[in-house]
């Protein structure tokens, strides 16, 4: 038995090229299987950690409760979890170097809660007594004072240590406090943080228990950015991410079978007759098998001791890139980690090892059958004793009949292959497919702010001072100023019929009127007015288009051009106003639902004196590179002037909503890389098989006189069959599952039936370029080969 094993294992070095071929494929299946499952396990995690960390882990919360409905609570059947937060004291403070926030709130909070919410330590430990705080890292970087782990501070006259640190605290999300969370007193005020069973019931179920248990509570809450996140009642947004990572992981799956089968049909390409031999000097089936098994074992355990630690470290540095790319969009806002890694680990070993020990069974099953004579013949000598070979006696050129004759002796042995790459391609396409969805339909966001920072001012009178320190504000490119004022109008009638039918309406048309300068207007004018408007009647420039992200369309707002009966409260302002409608845009306006109006400053004066509107405000908007920084700065601003202004920084949350198609693209761009290469290596593993067990064949049709132009264009015949086969199915195979995936969900949502035209196109240039590459090696392969002493050897052997 040990000269058996030499002998395998010498044959292995003897075969460098057809080895390393093998070893190759079972490396990239293992390492990209091991790979691709962490990516898609980890992006949902940390995608829906990330969703918890910025809006927390409950759907209502109910403020300044009663113990009686903390009870009440705990024993709701549809309630899975209720948290009391005690609101112990909050702090006015000038402590912050960068003025984002103004207060520190101080919150109780028990074991239970810091579980059932989600607070996750980076450092240090949750605390246990009244004098000790638990911090997150923005508020520590962001204040004067110093909160460092372990360091005691003194806040309203009480000193307190910080004993740990979280990453996000989502009380902090679009607040003007600082939180510093410690353990419960039973003193203080509370809110109780409730979580309930099935999220669809979540609003039904809290206008129940408000019925139910009214004057028990203060107020109510509901989590809508926990709601519009997941979007149970609608969308099914999470089971969408992982349906489309399921059927990533699947694509993968059939990718892998495929590399694993050609590479042990390329391992033992031609060994037959080697096995046949061994069995006329005694060796017996069962040394046979066990020769099969050892080498087939021999390549899975080099391959999956290289392939694992391989894909361990690829998935390290791919984290580390995924998690820069996605930090330089939105900072914090999302993280991969490295969840799972160790089951998956073993899933993937488990997988290769079992789909291997198939394959290296299969192929044992299937030379141990053939009789020795049988084998050591010709597989063409075979084919011959039942069909005449080249049938001269027909007319058809030889070359069409060697066609005919090679299509049908090979189309049985091909047919796996062919399924094999029909099904990679199909979910190739059908993958773009839902990328493309993805991309333009559910977390679509329409890019119409063309402005970064945006600061609102409430005031009757136009404010000179602050206004001028505003225009100066550094790390600001560009400052447009307007002011706006809200009116209604009966004139239904004047409504496009679509924008009628999806939007909800009390009687009244509220249209926003907006006023910029003469020279904003102007200029904007010029690119909208195809002629002049009459200055006899009062005029505006109406915004003709919104967005509805429910529907994922475009609506026209106005199918008229002239508004009648224009009010604000009970004063009728205009009996008309004529309307320019344009679908450009200008700096601060955008497709809201909201009709927009642009008008002349004059006129805009003249309908404030004649309302004496009380619901007056000046936007500010600003163009800028650092966004954050230039908020830092309006804060300062608000606090020098004491003024009430509301600073939005629309960019940092238009780049929150790009994360998870970022990230997405990111991927699209990996996986089909990671396809890219399993191709190249598949291919090339079929190349080789296929030449080894044909290449007797094509020797023969040289001998019986064919020239080597002549056997090429054999070969490019048949090839080019199996590629439309392959072709023609996967593309009729992905449309028509795209076309089920858009009736059963992206229809109802309003999207618009996707053809991913780049994927077709990418798979007909693979198809070119395999075509190509086979092409070339088989032509080297035979110049290289000496196909006369092939020929005799098979004689000899016969």
């Amino acid at each position: 038995m040990n000269i058996l094993m030499t002998y395998v294992r010498k044959y292995l070095m003897m075969n460098k090229s057809s080895t390393l071929l093998s070893i190759l494929s079972l490396i990239t299946a293992s390492a990209l299987f091991f790979l691709v499952g962490c990516l898609c396990i980890n992006t949902l995690i940390g995608f829906n950690d990330s969703m918890i960390a910025t809006y927390g882990n409950y759907h209502a919360v109910y403020q300044n409760v009663s113990d009686e409905f903390v009870e009440s609570m705990n024993l709701h059947a549809k309630v899975m979890q209720a948290d009391v937060v005690e609101i112990q004291k909050k702090i006015d403070m000038d402590c912050f170097l960068t003025k984002t926030k103004d207060s520190f709130v101080i919150v109780g909070m028990d074991k239970k809660s810091f579980d059932d919410l989600r607070m996750v330590l980076s450092e240090g430990r949750f605390p246990v007594s009244e004098n000790e705080i638990l911090v997150s890292e923005e508020a520590m970087t962001d204040s004067k004072i110093s909160l460092d782990l372990h360091q005691r501070v003194v806040i309203d006259d009480q000193e307190y240590e910080v004993v740990g640190m979280i990453e996000d605290s989502f009380f902090d999300n679009e607040t003007s406090s600082y939180t510093l969370i410690t353990v419960l007193n039973h003193t203080a005020e509370k809110d109780l943080y409730v979580r309930y069973y099935d999220q669809k019931d979540s609003a039904a179920v809290s206008r129940q228990i408000m019925d139910s248990f009214s004057g028990e509570f203060e107020d109510l809450k509901m989590n809508s950015g926990y709601q519009l996140y997941h979007q149970a009642d609608e969308n099914h947004m999470i089971l969408l991410l992982i349906f489309f990572f399921a059927l990533t992981l699947l694509t993968f799956l059939a990718m892998n079978i495929l590399l694993i089968r050609n590479c042990y049909k390329n391992s033992y390409a031609n060994r037959e007759k080697h096995l046949a031999i061994l069995k006329t000097v005694g060796v017996t089936q069962a040394q046979c098998t066990t020769m099969i098994l050892y080498e087939g074992l021999l390549l899975l355990v080099i391959s999956l001791a290289i392939g694992i630690p391989v894909g361990w470290v690829l998935y390290d540095v791919l984290i580390n890139i995924l998690n820069g790319l996605i930090y330089s969009v939105s900072a914090g806002s999302l993280t991969l980690g490295h969840s799972y890694r160790e089951v998956i680990l073993l899933i993937s070993v488990a997988y290769v090892a079992l789909t291997s020990f198939y394959f290296i069974r299969k192929s044992t099953k299937k030379i141990i059958v053939q009789s020795v004579t049988t084998t050591l013949q010709s597989s063409d000598e075979v084919e011959v004793m039942d069909h005449p070979y080249l049938q001269l006696e027909k007319k058809q050129p030889i070359l069409i009949r060697l066609l005919h004759k090679n299509i049908r002796q090979n189309h049985r042995s091909y047919r796996h292959l062919i399924i094999g790459i029909t099904m990679v391609i199909t979910l190739f396409i059908l993958i773009n497919s839902l990328m493309g969805y993805l991309r333009e339909g559910i977390f679509y966001d329409v890019s119409d702010h063309n402005y970064d920072v945006e600061v609102i001012i409430y005031d009757d009178a136009y404010p000179t001072r602050l206004m001028t320190r505003l225009k100066n504000v550094e790390n600001a490119s560009a400052v447009v100023i307007s002011e706006s004022m809200r009116l209604h109008s009966p004139d239904m009638a004047a409504l496009d019929y679509d924008y009628r039918q999806n939007t909800l309406f009390n009687g009244n048309i509220y249209v926003e009127v907006i006023a910029y300068s003469d020279e904003v207007l102007q200029s904007f004018s010029k690119k909208v007015v195809d002629s002049d408007m009459s200055e006899e009647e009062p005029w505006g420039i109406l915004i003709n288009q919104m967005y509805s992200s429910a529907h994922r369309r475009f609506y026209n707002i106005f199918k008229n051009s002239v508004i009648h009966d224009l009010y604000y409260d009970d004063q009728k302002i205009f009996s008309s106003l004529n309307l320019l409608k344009t679908n450009a845009l200008i700096t601060g306006c955008g497709y809201q639902k909201q009709p927009q109006i642009l008008v002349s400053r004059q006129l805009f004066r003249e309908i404030y004196d004649r309302s004496g509107v009380n619901e007056h405000e000046y936007h500010v908007y600003f163009q800028s590179n650092d966004s954050a920084s230039l908020v830092r700065q309006l804060n300062i601003i608000n606090d020098s002037f004491g003024a009430e202004l509301e600073v939005v920084n629309v960019q940092k949350a238009f780049n929150d909503g790009k994360i998870l198609i970022s990230l997405i693209r990111i991927l699209s761009y990996g996986y089909i890389l990671s396809l890219i290469l399993m191709g190249i290596l598949a291919a090339s593993c079929v190349a080789s098989v296929n030449f080894e067990y044909r290449k007797k064949e094509f020797m023969l049709y040289r001998a019986l006189g064919l020239r080597m132009k002549e056997v090429m264009l054999l070969i490019l015949a048949e090839l080019l069959y199996y590629e439309m086969q392959i072709f023609i199915g996967s593309w009729i195979l992905s449309l028509a599952l795209n076309f089920i995936c858009y009736q059963l969900y992206f229809n109802g949502i309003g999207l618009q039936f996707f053809i991913p035209e780049n994927s077709l196109l990418g798979s007909a240039i693979f198809f070119v370029l395999m075509l190509a590459a086979f092409m070339c090696y088989i032509y080297v392969r035979m110049r290289t080969l000496k196909y006369s002493l092939i020929l005799k050897n098979e004689i000899t052997m016969m």
